[in-house]
């Protein structure tokens, strides 16, 4: 999933992934709403496992979501911050159960 997130972020800002730091990998459990549509039909609360993927470059901190098998997600862009959980505080996090 790494691999998918650096590719990504590359190709995002047109430079080698070599130019590219890998800050932290971190394994997590992603609640995720899936709606029904149909009339009269509940939603369902799905938690999916994956990755928070934290990648620097350039005085900026890119911070991937993912599964585990083939989707990687850009889910924050933090410019001048190290780690968005500490400078964000965990408020912006505490819907997600870290394992």
């Amino acid at each position: 999933m790494v691999k998918l997130a650096l590719d990504d972020l590359a190709q995002r800002l047109e430079v080698p992934v070599e130019e590219i730091r890998l800050l932290s990998v971190e394994a997590v459990d992603w609640p995720i709403r899936a709606w029904r549509l149909g009339p009269g039909q509940a939603c369902l609360d799905v938690i999916t496992s994956g990755f928070r993927i934290s990648l620097w470059h350039a005085a900026t901190t890119y911070v991937y979501h993912s599964d585990t098998r083939d989707t990687v997600i850009l889910a924050d862009t933090v410019e001048d911050r190290q780690d968005p959980l500490t400078t964000l505080g965990q408020s912006l996090w505490s819907g997600y159960v870290w394992r």
